[in-house]
């Protein structure tokens, strides 16, 4: 398993950065994204009302990430052959139990535990969108690794190339010797140790 971790109330941990916003001030996120290398997370804002995604300094809370009606943080493994395990928030001071629901494009969302999981699919991308104000200081992304759908996934994009991966499935550019790594080559995928 890979966690990651967005902490929106220390928002320079970001990747990007963001320069936490002064008390009742705002930072807007509409087409921003956030990664880690593993976890991607890209907020859109609604084409309706007139409060849309954003960092707020809350003044009884300090910063938290609050989506509105149908803004929508969609959530991505950035790595094929992992699949996305578990998705959890950790309610604003400043909010209540029931400030973080949201309706998901695959899996489900359970608003009693503030968690999302994918059920009994395969889910590498799903749309979180805001079932109403949602006032969130994290978020917690867990995936699990999955061998087969990342090899898979490469076959069909170059099939006549050499690749490696580690055992944990990321592709490894330079193999070193003395370790095991899996090889892909045209359509056959085996275990070798590199000599």
């Amino acid at each position: 398993e890979l966690v990651s971790v967005f902490n929106f109330a220390e928002p320079e941990t970001l990747n990007p950065a963001v320069a936490a916003p002064a008390q009742k001030e705002s930072v807007l996120l509409d087409g921003r994204t956030f990664s880690d290398g593993n976890v991607a997370l890209t907020f859109r804002a609604a084409e309706t009302g007139n409060t849309h995604v954003r960092l707020y300094g809350s003044y009884d809370a300090g910063t938290d990430l609050r989506l509105y009606d149908n803004d929508i943080v969609t959530v991505s493994s950035l790595n094929p052959a992992y699949s996305i395990a578990a998705i959890s928030v950790t309610i604003s001071t400043s909010g209540s139990d029931s400030d973080a629901w949201f309706i998901a494009s695959q899996g489900e969302w359970t608003w009693e535990t503030d968690s999302w999981a994918p059920g009994d699919e395969r889910v590498t991308s799903v749309d979180l969108a805001s079932y109403m104000q949602s006032r969130i200081t994290s978020m917690t992304v867990t995936l699990t690794h999955d061998v087969s759908a990342g090899l898979e996934a490469v076959i069909g994009g170059e099939p006549s190339r050499v690749r490696y991966f580690n055992m944990q499935g990321m592709p490894v550019c330079n193999p070193e010797p003395g370790h095991i790594y899996i090889r892909l080559s045209d359509s056959r995928v085996d275990k070798v140790i590199v000599k």
